[in-house]
């Protein structure tokens, strides 16, 4: 987790991009029952918001 923030040190856990490692620890899972291991609400908000303006401009351009 250390590595999270620096992108060309997620490989060296094999995940290719943040998502997939974020996914392998279940933080993504709001049902996950280890609540430390799991990404608050909202966080989890935050994550959608981005992927949502991500797309529109994609669209746009």
């Amino acid at each position: 987790m250390k590595s999270a923030l620096q992108p060309f040190h997620l490989d060296e856990g094999g995940f290719t991009n943040l998502t997939s490692l974020l996914v392998n620890l279940g933080a993504l899972d709001p049902n996950n029952p280890k609540k430390e291991h799991r990404l608050s609400d909202r966080a989890l908000a935050r994550i959608l918001h981005d992927i949502i303006s991500r797309r529109k401009k994609s669209i746009v351009v």
